[in-house]
């Protein structure tokens, strides 16, 4: 699909919106086609329980070093069996590529 510029900046524009930017679970649910027919995502009503729960506490994070002066880094392991959507959580490869977003700095820089 082909965007305007015009387009491509109220996308944009909407996406750098304060309740998105700084919120993984709201980006994930805003730009992927949940539940749209005729994608790999029908059907599904968002992600996963307990990959929001993660995006979630990503976005705790973020919210709590905002206010400090050095930054932590944020860190969680998942321990689980096959196929159950850790890849998919893509967190250190789909989102990223893209979206580069600003939480990425606070998830996996160090200072």
């Amino acid at each position: 699909m082909k965007y305007s510029a015009q387009q491509e900046q109220e996308l944009m524009t909407e996406i750098w919106s304060p309740a998105i930017a700084n919120n993984p679970l709201a980006f994930v649910r805003f730009v992927y086609p949940w539940n749209q027919e005729g994608t790999p995502l029908e059907g599904q009503k968002g992600p996963r329980k307990w990959q929001a729960e993660i995006l979630e506490s990503i976005g705790t994070h973020i919210a709590r070093n905002e206010r400090l002066d050095m930054p932590e880094m944020f860190r969680q392991a998942v321990a689980s069996g096959r196929g159950i959507g850790k890849s998919a959580l893509g967190l250190a490869g789909a989102l990223d590529a893209i979206y580069p977003p600003r939480w990425y700095h606070y998830c996996y820089c160090q200072h």
